[in-house]
C-alpha cells in the first residue's frame, strides 16, 4: 500500500530531517512512527502527501508514484489520504457536523464546492461517522465548545469524509490527557480497522505506541533504527531513541 524507497528530506538551511529511508506499509496495518521531537517523525508523514517536497528518493502509494505528481494528480492523492493533526484545525464557529462535512470538499467542484454546498446524503454519511466516534450528541454544537478529546475525534472523521485508503496521523494526542488520548487512539485504530484504512500515527509516548501499534518504526535523527513488533521494541532501544549523550549533564562536563 505504502512504498518508500531511499527517501530523504534535506531542508534549506542545511538541516538533515530524513536520510536515506526505506519503509513497507501492508495494506491495513495501523504503523506507528515513534520517536522524540525532531525525530523525522513530521517530515515523513508530510512527504507521504506531498505537503513537503522530498530532496530524494521515491514514494509510491496504492501504485502510485507520489513524489513526480503535480496539479491535478496531486489534488486527487490527498482525496484518498486522510491527514490529522495535532491541533484539530476545526473550524470553531462552525457546527460539528459542518466541520466534517468539510472532509467532502476536495471532492466538490464549481459551485457547490465554493459554496459548500452537501448532499443529503453526504449529512447522513458524516452523521453516521459521528455515531461511530461517539459524538452523536456533539453534532449540531460549535466545535469550540467541546473537550479536547472531542475536537479530534471530529478531526478523524472530518477525514473519514474522504473516504480515504490511508491515515496519516501527525502527534494526534500530543495535547491531550491520558484518558483522552487512549480514547482518541482506540476510535482511530478501530474505525481504521473497520474501514481496511492503512494508518500511520506519529507518537512520542512509547506506552501509547506498544498499547495501539501492530508494528513500531522507531526514528532517531531522521534514521530508523527499529522496526518491529510492539513486543520487540526493547528497553535499549527506547533509551537509545530518548536518551543521547549531549542530554547526560556529565557528557556536558566532560
Amino acid at each position: 500500500m505504502i512504498r518508500t524507497r531511499n527517501l530523504s528530506k534535506r531542508y534549506a538551511d542545511g538541516t538533515l530531517a530524513l536520510e536515506d529511508t526505506s519503509l513497507d506499509v501492508p495494506k491495513g496495518e495501523f504503523l506507528v512512527l515513534l520517536g522524540r521531537s525532531g525525530a523525522g517523525k513530521s517530515t515523513l508523514l508530510r512527504c507521504l502527501n506531498r505537503l513537503i517536497d522530498p530532496t530524494s528518493g521515491s514514494i509510491t502509494i496504492d501504485g502510485v508514484q507520489v513524489e513526480r505528481l503535480r496539479g491535478r494528480a496531486l489534488r486527487a492523492l490527498r482525496r484518498r489520504v486522510g491527514m490529522i493533526f495535532q491541533e484539530f484545525h476545526l473550524v470553531k464557529r462552525k457546527r460539528v457536523l459542518d466541520n466534517v462535512l468539510h472532509g467532502r470538499l476536495g471532492h466538490k467542484t464549481g459551485l457547490a464546492g465554493a459554496f459548500g454546498l452537501f448532499s443529503e446524503a453526504e449529512k447522513r454519511e458524516a452523521y453516521d461517522i459521528l455515531v461511530r466516534l461517539g459524538l452523536e450528541d456533539q453534532a449540531f454544537k460549535r466545535a469550540d465548545q467541546l473537550s479536547g478529546g472531542q475536537k479530534q475525534r471530529v478531526a478523524i472523521a472530518r477525514a473519514m469524509m474522504q473516504q480515504p485508503v490511508v491515515m496519516l496521523a501527525d502527534e494526534p494526542v500530543a495535547s491531550l490527557d491520558p484518558a483522552a488520548s487512549e480514547n482518541v487512539l482506540g476510535y482511530l485504530k478501530r474505525i481504521c480497522k473497520e474501514e481496511g484504512i492503512t494508518a500511520v500515527v506519529s507518537l512520542h509516548q512509547v506506552e501509547y505506541a506498544k498499547a495501539f501499534a501492530d508494528r513500531i518504526v522507531a526514528l532517531s535523527d531522521g534514521a530508523i533504527i527499529f522496526d518491529g513488533s510492539p513486543d520487540g521494541l526493547d528497553e535499549a532501544t527506547v533509551e537509545r531513541l530518548y536518551f543521547k549523550a549531549e542530554d547526560d549533564p556529565a557528557a556536558e562536563a566532560a
